[in-house]
């Protein structure tokens, strides 16, 4: 693959990334401008509600996917994988809003959930076409298609909500539009790649996406698990505000300062073609090349962190007032501690890719499982004492023993696979 076109598939990778990660920045903005504090609370929890959902939508498939460089698996065996994913995402939300303690299954914000997650399928039926074109290596098609979608969906958005005045009918003509891009624009581009013969669907196929669904379903307890501790600070603001421990706005005011721990998760997506490379390096046996490779990722990662959380510090606070029309000048620490947070997040889940890289991702797990349980204990106890900080202070707290967890896991895994090659030599 020549330079051009490597720049092309890096440039249109990166772009599409900062698209997908700034859109549930712009979405909050924009509800946060021009609906009430109470709709913003709503639409904050429902984003955050769906971001857990999503998860057993992809079902964490996507890495192995662009991995599975042999092919183990065919193009219909994933889409098929996907289908009942998604089809699981949607029919267990419904237990979960029915029988939650919470207020997630009345009212505005039973419907506000409903299409926020309807929404978050789409995204995880696009993954499955960005996959295949991780896994040939057409980054930039992905690319280009994640800005197009994000784009307009943030436009459709704002139009829809200016000329409305209604968070409802705004989500349901989001929610139209994507079904329609997906399935009429990234399901068209992938087929320049691979079509789906359906009429070979059979019993052979369920069988083989069930052994796909077995395969990943470590990475996707470890994701939900994931994507359950980034979430669980705003499902304990939600309890307070209920209690009347916080006033109203505070999870508006919280997902706004979130925003960058989410965004920072850009600087880990940019580096998905590495990973393929990286695959490429340990299946070669090129250990040498493997370890440079990731000495070189971790470095970046670390300066980033330290530049960007000093200027967070500094002029973080008042930008995020210009973005977002909200006053949040008491909040220049906690953003601090938040976008430190975020890259300590950003580090452990590039050493995750490593494991996944090793096929070995099964044991982290226990770090997943003993991050739950921390957080679950600690997030409520800090947060009743110090309101907002507190869920700063508890974040980053699990985010350093998520980060240095995984390391450990990654070094220990890494010296026997290479123990065990060098012996057989």
């Amino acid at each position: 693959m020549n330079n051009k076109v490597n720049r092309s598939i890096y440039f249109w990778n990166f772009a599409g990334n900062i698209a997908a990660a700034a859109v549930s920045i712009l979405y909050l903005i924009i509800v946060s401008r021009y609906t009430s504090a109470s709709d913003a609370d709503n639409f904050s929890l429902a984003y955050a509600i769906g971001n857990l959902w999503v998860v057993i939508g992809i079902f964490q498939v996507r890495n192995y996917q662009a991995t599975d460089l042999k092919e183990t698996y065919s193009y219909l065996e994933y889409w098929l994988t996907r289908v009942i994913t998604v089809c699981l995402m949607l029919v267990s939300l419904f237990p979960y809003l029915f029988f939650s303690g919470n207020n997630v299954g009345k009212g505005d914000l039973f419907l506000i959930i409903i299409l926020t997650v309807i929404y978050r399928s789409c995204d995880a039926f696009s993954d499955l076409f960005q996959g295949l074109f991780q896994q040939h290596e057409r980054l930039d098609i992905a690319g280009k298609l994640m800005v197009l979608r994000y784009s307009l969906s943030t436009i459709i958005l704002l139009i829809s909500l200016l000329l409305s005045n209604s968070l409802i009918f705004s989500l349901i003509c989001l929610c139209f539009f994507n079904v329609l891009f997906v399935f009429g624009g990234d399901y068209i581009q992938s087929k320049q790649i691979r079509t789906i013969p359906f009429n070979q669907i059979s019993s052979a196929t369920f069988k083989q996406s069930i052994s796909i669904m077995k395969t990943c379903l470590p990475l996707f307890v470890n994701g939900f698990l994931l994507v359950y501790v980034l979430n669980y600070p705003k499902q304990v603001i939600d309890k307070l505000l209920v209690e009347g421990v916080l006033r109203e706005g505070a999870q508006r005011d919280f997902s706004i300062l979130f925003m960058p721990v989410f965004f920072m998760s850009l600087f880990v997506l940019a580096l998905r073609p590495l990973i393929t490379d990286l695959a490429k390096q340990w299946s070669e046996k090129r250990f040498y090349t493997f370890n440079a490779m990731i000495r070189k990722i971790l470095l970046l990662l670390m300066i980033l962190g330290l530049v960007v959380s000093i200027l967070a510090y500094l002029i973080g606070v008042p930008i995020l007032n210009i973005i977002s029309g909200i006053d949040l000048s008491n909040y220049s620490l906690l953003l601090t501690i938040l976008v430190l947070s975020g890259f300590l997040y950003s580090i452990a889940s590039v050493i995750g890719d490593f494991l996944i890289i090793l096929r070995k991702q099964v044991y982290l797990l226990y770090v997943y499982v003993a991050m739950a349980l921390l957080t679950n204990i600690l997030t409520p106890i800090v947060m009743r004492e110090f309101g907002l900080f507190g869920a700063g202070l508890s974040f980053v707290i699990v985010m350093l023993f998520y980060t240095i967890a995984s390391w450990i896991v990654f070094v220990i895994m890494r010296r026997k696979e290479i123990q065990k090659y060098e012996s057989v030599e």
